[in-house]
């Protein structure tokens, strides 16, 4: 008996270009999505990295800021000593640190009522020289106090 037009086999039937097509397009789908969630997850994990690293910059330079007052201890011009050396930038370089980070440092001399506590103008003299330094992009700052 042979088998007329209107006889199929449906055993040997595959998938058609439509059904190909739209899994392509709903895993392609789903694969931007997933590129996107890891790619957030990728740069929330730097942000705390890169403040670490600013933090640390500071600190690096608060450190050679102090360390070089502790070596001035005997010298009464100390305090006059690191300003100048803040002003000539001896304590870290016109150059960026890594990551593209910049310091500014700022100084100024103080002096403080002992009854009150209050901060009071120096006049002439430096007892009390204020240091702060900041990194520019972040904002963050560290303020160190150094008396004669």
């Amino acid at each position: 008996m042979t088998k007329g037009p209107s006889t199929t086999v449906r055993g040997n039937r595959g998938f058609t270009l439509i059904e190909i097509l739209v899994t392509i397009i709903i895993s392609s789908v789903l694969a931007v999505i997933l590129a996107q969630v890891i790619s957030g997850q990728t740069w929330r994990s730097y942000v705390p990295l890169r403040t670490l690293d600013q933090s640390l910059a500071l600190r690096a330079v608060m450190d050679n800021i102090t360390s070089d007052y502790r070596y001035l201890r005997y010298d009464p011009a100390r305090l006059d000593t690191l300003r100048s050396r803040i002003d000539a930038r001896t304590y870290w370089t016109d150059k960026p640190f890594a990551g593209g980070m910049t310091l500014d440092a700022a100084y100024a001399c103080m002096d403080f009522d002992p009854v009150t506590g209050q901060e009071i103008s120096s006049g002439t003299e430096c007892p009390v020289l204020k240091v702060g330094i900041i990194e520019r992009d972040s904002g963050q700052r560290l303020t160190a106090f150094f008396t004669r």
